[in-house]
């Protein structure tokens, strides 16, 4: 504009002055002269849209204040089901410096291969679907794929990015009144979602993606993914039905792994329903030997808890493991009527396992605790295997086919403490061997890596430490397959490419 109109000759306050006097009113604007005004609806949308629910986004620049960038005004009653939405997204606007913010705040040694930058972080926008689990995971799957480096996730901390590219969230209550704010939508939700609550409910628009006490499948075919809404983009939610104990309710996750683990339990649940009176009977606590009751007691739990758990996987093992998700009545009830035959006999082979595990696990307790000319190193391997496969709710947990293999793994324990008394270095050495394969799981287990990991391989992992401690100590039992330390490194390091 002030090119087009001031000579060149006009370079400061004097002869602006001069000029001005000889051509007044010629630098003042016309609304021809403004840009043409962009759409920016799309980018920073003025509302995002939650399971039918309209809430209202507002966008302020004003860093290092309280209220910088954007905030989502929420109903508190709303605020539990938008604590489910994956806000880290931000809006369409904002994602691009915030994905530059990621990629700037990682390890030099990791950043220095990412170059050149701008390449790098427009292949990965290409390669992510907002909406669709957590930004720091799309982002690092990404980056893997398009430039096969691992990243570890853990290296972004949300607390830690600036003002401007989290959300904040604003309560409200039924007159519009603040009650409170902060960028943390779960803590907001736990202190005002249940205080307004009762006084909303009735007002609460219906969901068909929310339902409470369904105890028969008279539900449409649930669909493994649904949008419910946008923010700029879809918001992609999935509905799965939930345990409640004598029902299930449907609800929606906004995690597709959590869903399906939520499900596959409120399946079995229609299902025990469906068996009405017979299912009593498997949940009944079975009859057991004094020695055992004694050993439950050590272990903190109860006949009668054994009972349930025993129910909960031979149903399991019965109608849903290991087969393709139920979604609809027709495939609900074809499953049912195919398969209830079988849960009697799997019913009884589980019972008979579990209690000859527990009494094997019984006497290894009493051996280790009577044989005092063993090294200590020793009782304390042991006693640390056994903790890892007799504890509450092994008889739920432990999936059939390595329940079968447990009363070898314990007789092991048996050979070895026998072995042991003869030859006590012999021992420590293969205890030595043990060690770094066990102790890398243990370590694993406990940190949050365990969320990203191939659960299928690191379970494979898991057991094949249990037939490798078969090769060193009771080699005469013999494995199912060949196990070594090399082969358990080979798998190690499958597991690690996943991450």
């Amino acid at each position: 504009f002030y090119d087009a109109r001031l000579p060149a000759s006009v370079c400061n306050a004097h002869d602006l002055r001069e000029w001005l006097k000889q051509n007044a009113g010629s630098l003042v604007m016309q609304d021809s002269d403004l840009p043409t005004a962009q759409d920016l609806s799309h980018d920073f949308p003025d509302s995002i849209t939650l399971n039918g629910t309209r809430l209202a986004l507002t966008y302020l620049n004003a860093p290092g204040e309280s209220d910088d960038g954007v905030s989502c005004i929420v109903p508190a009653s709303f605020l539990p089901m938008v604590s489910s939405w994956q806000s880290d997204w931000l809006v369409p606007g904002l994602l691009d410096e915030k994905v530059r913010w990621m990629v700037n705040v990682l390890p030099s040694k990791i950043r220095r291969l990412l170059q050149p930058y701008d390449e790098t972080i427009g292949l990965c926008r290409s390669r992510m679907t907002p909406g669709r689990g957590t930004l720091a995971q799309a982002l690092a799957d990404a980056i893997y794929a398009v430039r096969a480096i691992r990243v570890p996730i853990d290296g972004w901390n949300e607390d830690a990015c600036p003002t401007h590219l989290r959300m904040r969230f604003v309560a409200i209550n039924e007159e519009g009144k603040e009650l409170g704010s902060g960028r943390d939508c779960t803590t907001l939700a736990s202190l005002f979602a249940k205080e307004s609550a009762a006084a909303t409910q009735a007002k609460r628009p219906a969901s068909q993606w929310h339902r409470d006490a369904i105890t028969t499948w008279d539900l449409d075919e649930l669909p493994s993914q649904v949008d419910v809404g946008k923010a700029g983009w879809p918001i992609i939610h999935y509905p799965a039905l939930e345990d409640k104990g004598d029902s299930v309710s449907l609800r929606l996750f906004s995690e597709a792994s959590e869903a399906a683990a939520v499900h596959e339990k409120g399946v079995c649940r229609l299902f025990a329903l469906a068996l009405g009176k017979e299912w009593k009977r498997y949940q009944s606590a079975p009859s057991l030997p004094r020695e055992v009751s004694l050993y439950l007691a050590q272990l903190e739990t109860t006949a009668a808890a054994l009972g349930l758990e025993i129910g909960a996987a031979a149903l399991r093992e019965t109608f849903t493991a290991e087969k393709p998700a139920i979604r609809d009545e027709a495939t609900f009830r074809a499953r049912f009527k195919s398969e209830q035959s079988r849960l009697h006999a799997l019913h009884l082979e589980r019972t008979r396992l579990v209690l000859a595990i527990l009494q094997t696990a019984s006497a290894l307790t009493s051996t280790l605790t009577k044989a005092k000319d063993i090294q200590q190193s020793t009782s304390e391997s042991i006693l640390d295997q056994l903790a890892w496969l007799v504890f509450p709710g092994f008889a739920e947990s432990t999936q059939l086919a390595h329940l079968k293999e447990v009363p070898r793994y314990l007789e092991a324990c048996l050979m070895r403490i026998q072995r042991c008394k003869i030859n006590p270095p012999g021992d420590s050495r293969k205890e030595a061997e043990l060690q770094p394969v066990w102790q890398r799981y243990t370590d694993f287990i406990g940190s949050d890596k365990i969320t990203r990991v191939d659960k299928a391989l690191l379970s494979q992992y898991r057991w094949m430490v249990e037939e490798y401690r078969v090769s060193l100590f009771a080699q005469e039992l013999r494995t199912p397959y060949p196990v070594s330390s090399k082969r358990l490194n080979t798998l190690w390091g499958e597991l690690a490419d996943n991450l």
